[in-house]
């Protein structure tokens, strides 16, 4: 896959939404991190602060015998330690204010409380009183021990944070990507309930959009393929309407004295019945072929054998209409895999339009060459049948393989036949790895060109 492509696929697309989820999520992280980091470093600070500053309470205690009216000393001590603008209290341990460095007030809470809020000052083990500190940004007290608390809080805030951002994030990005599957999924459901003329509309490159590309297809091959069917059923009721038509009104006719038993009436009915028997052969034959279940019993195929038999056998139809088949398989045209029954059939129906097409006088080529490869890396062998007709019409060219097609020859008069023979041998030609294709002047000549692989059909035939 190259880069333009990757760039361009749903892979691509998931990637880069986890890695962008992924990226905000730490980014986020690591911010709140940082900040509660910063915060308690000043905490962390102030309080190292403030055990320098217990430490001269206790000092000042031992050598005033208490702290009351000690202002000075504690003024000196706090600009010793570099907390000028710090503001606290030191009460003792009944709640009394024995020193105010703040215009905050004591907060209401009982004598048990304090010891979460303050810093206590012990003297010889005994607790004498304790030093009430604020906060410096937001003046509030600080309680002592409640860093990891705080940290722990705001880390779990942000990994809440980063995980509402992911799904946030994720929920959009889904829903972007998933948008044309349900769009697909809704445009099934409609093709799986009859509803054929469903389209989704392609708004990306990546492997969605090829999805949507191929089912846009199906849909189209699908409801051409219901028209074709509908059209076939149309095609097959007209075909069969025609012969029983005429052999249910000559028999009627029969049967009502109103026409003679005559040798001519039965051989009418009988010619309609033949072409009704054939009629049904053919559609047998091309349902299966195109079905893939038409067996094809392959093996070597000389083709140069093979023209000689097709030559003796329309030596009297040549002769009949003074047409000439001239045969030809160069000299490096090597032996093919095929199933020379169905090969055969293949040409006879050619020939036998190019016989119908041809004036009097005329030559009908057959040549056999080895072509170039129909796929890559596969040897193939080109078969062209030509003739020197009255051509088919560029209108009718593009549907002479079609099944009921049956074109006007030159004077409008209307071909015979069950217009199946060409449809037939597109099939087998098909089932055989190849292609079949006509190219045509009309009113000069019309060529029909057969590619075979030398090899055979990829899966024979038993």
């Amino acid at each position: 896959m190259n880069s333009s492509k990757f760039r361009g696929s749903l892979m691509f697309k998931l990637i880069t939404a986890f890695f962008v989820v992924s990226i905000l999520g730490i980014i986020m992280v690591a911010m709140l991190a940082g900040m509660i980091t910063q915060m308690e470093y000043k905490r962390l600070m102030a309080d190292m602060q403030y055990e320098g500053l217990i430490a001269d309470l206790v000092k000042i205690h031992s050598q005033n015998g208490g702290l009351e009216n000690a202002n000075d000393s504690v003024e000196e001590s706090v600009s010793r330690w570099g907390m000028d603008g710090s503001e606290f209290l030191v009460i003792d341990t009944s709640g009394n204010i024995l020193l105010s460095f703040t215009h905050q007030q004591l907060p209401n809470v009982s004598s048990e409380e304090l010891s979460r809020f303050g810093i206590p000052i012990a003297v010889n083990s005994r607790v004498v009183g304790y030093l009430i500190p604020f906060h410096p940004m937001d003046t509030k007290l600080v309680d002592i021990g409640s860093n990891i608390r705080r940290t722990n809080a705001v880390l779990r805030l942000g990994v809440l944070g980063a995980a509402m951002l992911a799904l946030t994030t994720g929920y959009f990005i889904s829903r972007r990507i998933l948008r044309p599957v349900r769009q697909l999924s809704k445009a099934s459901r409609a093709i799986a309930e009859g509803d054929l003329d469903q389209e989704v509309r392609v708004v990306s490159r990546d492997e969605i959009g090829e999805l949507a590309n191929s089912f846009n297809q199906m849909s189209k091959s699908l409801k051409k393929s219901r028209e074709l069917r509908r059209q076939l059923t149309a095609d097959i009721a007209h075909e069969l309407r025609n012969p029983l038509s005429i052999i249910m009104g000559n028999a009627e006719a029969i049967s009502e004295g109103v026409l003679p038993p005559t040798q001519e009436a039965v051989e009418v009915i009988y010619d309609e019945a033949r072409h009704l028997s054939k009629l049904i052969d053919d559609l047998r034959e091309l349902s299966l072929s195109e079905a893939g279940e038409l067996p094809l019993h392959i093996g070597d195929v000389n083709l140069k054998s093979l023209f000689d038999k097709l030559q003796k056998h329309f030596t009297l139809m040549l002769e009949e209409n003074a047409l000439s088949l001239n045969p030809s398989v160069s000299a490096d045209c090597p032996l093919i895999q095929a199933d020379e029954h169905r090969l055969v059939q293949v040409l006879t129906n050619v020939i036998k339009n190019s016989i119908k097409h041809s004036p009097q006088g005329a030559q009908i080529i057959l040549k056999a060459v080895k072509a170039p490869p129909l796929v890559e890396s596969v040897p193939s062998v080109l078969i062209t049948v030509e003739d020197r007709g009255s051509g088919i019409a560029a209108e009718d060219l593009p549907y002479i393989f079609d099944r009921f097609y049956r074109g006007k020859m030159q004077g409008d008069r209307v071909q015979d036949g069950t217009g199946l023979g060409l449809a037939i041998s597109r099939s087998l030609v098909e089932n055989h790895g190849g292609r079949i294709s006509a190219h045509s002047l009309p009113g000069v000549s019309t060529v029909v060109s057969i590619v075979l692989p030398i090899s055979g059909p990829k899966i024979n035939g038993t």
